[in-house]
């Protein structure tokens, strides 16, 4: 696992939620109160999956307020293998994971994510 986003810092109590919007590529929109709306910009997204904070493993909350790459996760593995598509939508995917507290953990597979 590498983080390949770090947020910048913040108090976490100024946390106040997260949108996320997905048409191809996918935008997490996190809003600090203190800093207004960090939007992550995930590129070519194929898959994402949300689970609720009380559901959360301890392996999620180790990607406390950062995205980490998860490399060649078991999981994303599988997606790949099963994508049965002639032609791809995509070059290359990498598995993505923030963990946003008080909300949840985002698992995304796209080609990259960059803070815009």
């Amino acid at each position: 696992m590498k983080t390949v986003v770090r947020l910048p810092q913040f108090d976490t109590g100024q946390y106040n939620g997260a949108t996320l919007t997905h048409n191809g590529d996918a935008i997490l929109a996190i809003d600090i109160i203190e800093l207004g709306c960090l939007r992550l910009h995930f590129v070519r997204c194929r898959y994402i999956q949300f689970t609720a904070l009380y559901n959360c493993s301890s392996d999620m909350v180790k990607s406390y307020f950062c995205v980490d790459d998860l490399g060649e996760s078991a999981d994303l593995s599988r997606y790949v293998l099963g994508d049965i598509a002639s032609k791809k939508a995509y070059k290359s995917l990498s598995h993505y994971r923030i963990f946003l507290d008080e909300t949840g953990c985002y698992d995304i597979y796209s080609e990259s994510v960059a803070l815009v």
